[in-house]
């Protein structure tokens, strides 16, 4: 119901070009359920003398006349009749106690303005409406359109906060706001006065409390109990219900000490109580009072169920937050939760405040907006008794300069209308935690979203013209975004998007052997990775560190023209401690924009590089965030202008936040328009409706990307070869113009396709990996991504199969086709085979010979998946790392029996000695100062050294269960695996009970040298005595003392011990006195290849002298 009479709306918004410019009916906010204008009929003329029947004698409403012109005359011939009724037919209501029904039927004529409510709440949200609908006539008198409309709130609570505690918000600024926000229909104000900061309530009975030496900001300001009554009674004239807290027995800095004593004590319960005494009558018509209970280990006996009896029995209502430390809130605490952060979850039985994702400190400027809007509130259409509504709020911990930028960095006036206006009409697609905070493209997402801006924007230029607003249009600004590449933690690594020279950026990238595509984004605000990831989702799905990404558009000037440009890549949220960006840098990122190909610099930053302290007394934000600062001037040349944007992600941005976001927009000179005529086309198309066949381009061709491909899993790219000349054909014309009926007939032609494309794909079958021969191998990876990403790896022939957190030679597979049409699956590091032999249950082991059954691979529920199958048994990856025989043959679902399967190269590990070859090595850990391994001796620890000797080289010589042996040239000793974690790896005289695998590091190149959970890692520690430890897990491929490169510095016979390499005299090889000398480090052979002493005095006979450049046969005479 409530689409079908949205999109009446917009149609009759389209009708309304027949009336006078100033027709609001298209502009009301929040949207109506029910409106029918009256076609051609006369609208009721403001400015005259009006007669007002109204039995619950609202202030609102007769204000509303006087303040356009009427005179309130008994008998005039216009008239205002308000009727209260027992119900509006067709509006939503549920029970919330102390929130009466708000639902009205208004009906407007030429002498008539026709008012039903149920109570007089709903008569004041009636007069709201005629305040909108008299908005913007700014050449003359306004009226009010002929229209029946009936409305009400799908949630009968829509409020905003201020934490007053920590900042501090002038009387008059929080009436204006109240006053402004209300005709809106937001109807309550959360008024956070207690803080760990400054206690800004008036306690007649403890004057302390407020005194300015007890206050760590803004010392002295508070409010009084008048202003207190003041205030509530002018929030009740515009059916705003006023909440105040006394946050308790958490963030009570300032009363431990004017007190001299804690809250939760005899003494402070006592003097709570009254302080409540006095907060009741200072709101006396409060029917909530707010206790909050939060962020605090509550030591006193029952104490929250205290103070609530104690408020109850002043006749009030309880709310506290949820979740508290102890877990969620009871009844026997609370009248009503305010839910917080994720963790705050529903209390069945009581209304709950859905806040959580609705802080509006942590939001930017656009993105979020975007988030809140289309998010329904706690999963719900419209409200219910367990679902009260939501709240949207502004914590200040950090702060500020002024309370002007209180409103404008938390941009509460665009946040708190679409809140409310969320909460008015109800609905919303998904939740923030699915839906995330990315703006559709298109589609009924977008199309809602953008008349809300559209709305809103109206109202930002008329009743709100004088506030701080910063946003400004977004839904026409559109962006190509590039999947993103990986930059090994070098921000400025310079990557191909910006390398290109061409006119047009391309779809798609090449990167060191893979394709990096691009995605068509909406918005002015992007977040790659939100603040909340990954429980709020982000454009990017699993936004990772040291990646670089890269936006651009295209944005058409009709002509060359001076404007202002809205640019930002970090939000500072106004709470937590931060760091300010480095002279000269956007952010602490390495992030950079170019107009035109012209680098556009950094603001000078009002404090560069210095830390911003949470709740600190003087020191805070200053220009950090663009709401803080002029915008920047740019100038735009006739015709089209590059924007292009690069977005490098390292080491969390260096801030307090791991947020990975731009913000870019251009504007008027003074930042509080957008520029109009321009156009954001990443096609570089004037034809709006080129931006349609580009997106259903873009669609498709992200469908193709997800779906196709020549690896396993996936459906061969032949089946696209159609519809991919069909986008190319199409895609050259984007940039011509081309009448709206030829994009549609382009759209058309591309959604058939997709059609057959789907179709064909229903009947054909995913690529499998290839079958090796005797005479080529085709090597894979098998991992299972939604179950922790482990990869199946042999222990030996007859032992289970364990999933394992990193790959090596182990964890490598390769499939041979059976006569039977199924496959052996054969282990690269011990050749054994797969069994399939296994009862439901119990893990899956390798066994030498072939088995006398295959497996099957077959396509899982999604695209990319395999199940792997032996008739009922089963591929299973359980949690504790086994992999056993479950899922029946057939589970297809479940995220234990989901395997990728992936194309790899079998790693260059280094050479194994055997009994013909020895292979000497160095190896040594390049990220973390180039140390080598190097023995000390017997039962001595392994030790690090700078420069490498004799001692730092090794072989590796392989056992019986597959792995090796690492063995020193100097002493034959052994490393042996068996120190406890995180103490020194000692070497040993006799072979160890377990051996040493390599598996490849995260640089490329590198390897870790695992045992089970020990690993090798180079301490970085003089202190330490640089020695290796037992540290990393047997799974850290990223730690820089886990990384080690190999070098193969000697390769020697076995049955000789002489070097192989080719001979030659050049090494300066002398025999004085019968003893070798070399200008260069050697070793020292008799003819049958036992090796001596360097220094051995020689008798007569035949020597090889092996050196690092080759061997030289030495005769001694």
């Amino acid at each position: 119901m409530k689409k079908i009479l949205y999109s009446a709306l917009l149609v009759t918004s389209a009708a309304l070009t027949t009336l006078p410019v100033e027709a609001k009916i298209i502009h009301l906010l929040p949207r109506p359920h029910l409106l029918v204008p009256a076609a051609g009929q006369p609208p009721f003329s403001l400015g005259r003398a009006v007669s007002i029947s109204d039995p619950t004698a609202c202030t609102a409403l007769s204000m509303f006349f006087t303040a356009h012109g009427c005179t309130l005359k008994s008998g005039a011939a216009a008239r205002v009749t308000v009727e209260l009724v027992g119900r509006i037919d067709g509006a939503h209501d549920y029970v919330l106690a102390d929130f009466p029904n708000e639902a009205y039927a208004l009906d407007i004529s030429a002498d008539a303005v026709a008012i039903k409510a149920v109570t007089p709440t709903g008569v004041i949200r009636a007069a709201q409406t005629l305040a909108q609908l008299a908005e913007g006539y700014d050449g003359g008198m306004p009226a009010l359109e002929a229209l029946s409309m009936t409305d009400w709130p799908a949630f009968k609570l829509r409020g905003f906060m201020h934490d007053v505690g920590r900042s501090f918000v002038s009387f008059d600024e929080l009436k204006k706001e109240i006053d402004l926000l209300a005709r809106f229909k937001v109807n309550v104000f959360h008024w956070h006065l207690t803080e760990k900061l400054a206690w800004r309530f008036e306690v007649k009975a403890y004057p302390q409390l407020t005194a300015d030496e007890n206050m760590i900001r803004y010392a002295g300001q508070y409010y009084t109990q008048e202003q207190c009554r003041e205030l509530q009674a002018y929030a009740a004239e515009r059916g705003v219900t006023v909440i105040p807290e006394i946050d308790m027995p958490g963030h009570s800095d300032v009363f431990t000490k004017a007190m001299g004593f804690s809250m939760q004590t005899d003494q402070g319960v006592e003097a709570l109580k009254k302080i409540l005494d006095e907060v009741v009558e200072a709101f006396p018509d409060a029917p909530y009072i707010h206790i909050g209970g939060d962020e605090v280990r509550i030591t006193y006996p029952d104490f929250l169920e205290t103070m609530a009896r104690y408020v109850r029995g002043k006749g009030r209502r309880v709310v506290v937050w949820n979740r508290l430390v102890a877990g969620p809130p009871t009844a026997a605490m609370a009248d009503m939760t305010q839910m917080w952060a994720t963790s705050g979850k529903k209390v069945a039985g009581l209304p709950n405040i859905d806040c959580r994702y609705n802080y509006t400190n942590h939001f930017d400027v656009y993105a979020d907006l975007v988030g809140i809007y289309k998010s329904n509130i706690y999963y719900e259409q419209q409200g219910n008794p367990d679902v009260a509504g939501t709240i949207s709020a502004a914590w200040n911990d950090t702060k500020t300069a002024t309370e002007t930028d209180i409103v404008r960095q938390n941009n509460i006036y665009a946040n708190i209308l679409a809140s409310a206006e969320r909460a008015w009409i109800g609905g919303g697609k998904q939740y923030i935690e699915t839906g995330g905070t990315t703006l559709p493209n298109s589609g009924e997402e977008f199309e809602e979203f953008a008349d809300f801006e559209r709305r809103f924007l109206f109202h930002k230029g008329h009743s709100l013209k004088d506030e701080p607003i910063p946003y400004v249009r977004q839904t026409n600004v559109r962006w190509r975004i590039t999947a993103p590449f990986p930059n090994g933690g070098d921000k400025a690594k310079v990557l191909p998007p910006e390398q290109f020279q061409g006119d047009l950026l391309p779809e798609q990238f090449d990167y060191e052997g893979k394709t990096y595509g691009t995605t068509l984004a909406t918005g002015a605000g992007i977040y790659l990775r939100h603040i909340w990831h990954p429980t709020v989702p982000s454009f990017y799905a699993s936004p990772a560190g040291n990646q670089t990404a890269y936006a651009w558009t295209y944005v058409y000037s009709p002509a060359e023209q001076e404007v202002g440009a809205q640019i930002e890549f970090y939000t500072y949220s106004r709470s937590g401690s931060e760091k300010a960006p480095e002279a000269g840098e956007w952010d602490r990122r390495g992030s950079r924009v170019w107009l035109n190909g012209k680098e556009i610099p950094a603001p000078v930053w009002t404090q560069p590089g210095v830390n911003i302290p949470q709740d600190h007394a003087t020191i805070g934000l200053a220009n950090e965030n663009f709401t803080a600062r002029p915008v920047v001037p740019v100038t735009l040349r006739k015709g089209w202008n590059k924007v292009f944007l690069k977005l490098p992600h390292v080491n969390s941005g260096g801030t307090g936040r791991d947020k990975w976001q731009f913000t870019f927009v251009l504007t008027d000179k003074e930042g509080k328009n957008a520029v109009e005529g321009l156009i954001y086309s990443p096609v570089k198309s004037i034809d709006a409706a080129a931006d349609g066949v580009a997106f259903l381009i873009d669609e498709i061709s992200n469908f193709i990307h997800a779906n196709f491909s020549g690896m396993p899993g996936y459906y061969p790219m032949s089946l696209c070869e159609g519809i991919n000349r069909k986008m190319e054909e199409i895609k050259a014309t984007l940039s011509q113009e081309m009448s709206l009926e030829e994009r549609d007939i382009q759209k058309l032609r591309l959604s058939d396709a997709f059609g057959e494309l789907q179709a064909v794909m229903a009947d054909s079958k995913v690529n499998q990996p290839q079958m090796s021969t005797g005479t080529e191998a085709y090597w894979y990876a098998l991992s299972t991504p939604l179950r922790g990403n482990r990869y199946p790896t042999s222990k030996g022939a007859g032992a289970g199969i364990m999933g394992e957190t990193s790959r090596g030679k182990s964890a490598t597979w390769k499939f041979t086709a059976r006569a039977d049409g199924s496959c052996n699956i054969v282990n690269a590091a011990d050749g054994t085979f797969v069994s399939p032999v296994a009862a439901n249950g119990t893990p899956l082991k390798t066994v030498t010979a072939e088995p006398s059954k295959g497996w099957t691979l077959s396509r899982a529920d999604e695209v990319g998946y395999f199940i792997m199958t032996s008739g009922n048994v089963q591929f299973h990856q359980g949690n504790d790392g086994r992999i056993i025989n479950w899922g029946g043959g057939d589970n297809v679902t479940d995220v234990g029996c989901k395997y990728t399967i992936a194309g790899v190269e079998l790693p260059p590990e280094p050479q194994v000695s055997n009994e013909k070859t020895t292979y000497w090595y160095r190896f040594s850990t390049p990220l973390r100062e180039n140390r080598y391994p190097t023995s000390k001796g017997v039962g001595r620890a392994l030790v690090g050294e700078a420069v490498a000797s004799r001692a730092s080289t090794w072989k590796f010589v392989a056992r019986p269960d597959g792995k090796i042996n690492i063995v020193n040239r100097v002493d034959k000793t052994f490393v042996s695996p068996d120190s406890d974690h995180n103490t020194a790896l000692i070497t040993v005289r006799n072979e160890p009970s377990d051996g040493w695998e390599f598996k490849p590091a995260a640089t490329d190149g590198c390897f870790i040298i695992v045992s089970g959970t020990s690993q090798f890692n180079q301490t970085n520690n003089a202190q330490l005595g640089f020695n290796v430890f037992n540290y990393g897990g047997g799974d850290n491929v990223t730690d820089s003392g886990c990384q080690y490169d190999f070098t193969l510095v000697e390769t020697q016979d076995t049955s000789t011990g002489i070097d192989r390499a080719e001979q030659s005299s050049d090494v300066g090889i002398q025999v004085v006195n019968g003893r070798v000398s070399s200008s260069v480090p050697f070793q020292l052979f008799t003819a049958d290849g036992r090796e001596l002493d360097a220094g051995t005095r020689l008798k007569t006979g035949v020597y090889v002298v092996n050196t690092t450049v080759g061997s030289v046969k030495v005769v001694v005479k």
